[in-house]
């Protein structure tokens, strides 16, 4: 079974387009296909995000639905941070909590829309969605997301 790092991104994007390829990821987590890695700050920025554009309500249901996945892993920032320490420098400081959260648990690949992600030195491959879906044999939609 894969074990991936999915950005915040890739949630955003699978509820604002649901034919997607973030969608089709999400879709993976859901039918436990692909074990999930989240950082806390990524649970928390998913959550923070819907609560703006959405509502309570949907922030609500949007933290249940990340507890309810079958196989998911929400690495702790007390987990990470003597690690973030020794990323510093290697990307920006906003995503070193999800950089580290991925050598940590050791992913396979971090999916992400980020760029930043990719400008980052690291020894983990960073995928966007439409990357992913494809290096599964799965047909993607166009765009990158």
């Amino acid at each position: 079974m894969r074990r991936v790092l999915l950005d915040t991104n890739v949630f955003i994007f699978s509820i604002e387009h649901p034919k997607s390829n973030s969608n089709i990821i999400i879709e993976m987590a859901i039918d436990g296909e692909i074990e999930v890695v989240i950082s806390a700050e990524i649970r928390l920025e998913f959550i923070e995000y819907l609560k703006s554009e959405h509502g309570k309500d949907a922030a609500y249901h949007a933290d249940m639905f990340l507890k309810s996945l079958p196989n998911i892993e929400i690495v702790e920032q007390r987990r990470i941070k003597s690690h973030i320490n020794k990323l510093r420098g290697k990307i920006k400081e906003k995503d070193l909590p999800h950089l580290a959260s991925a050598e940590i648990s050791r992913v396979e690949c971090v999916v992400s829309y980020d760029r930043d992600f990719k400008k980052a030195k690291t020894r983990i491959p960073v995928l966007t969605p439409k990357e992913f879906i494809e290096k599964l044999g799965i047909e993607p939609f166009e765009s990158g997301y």
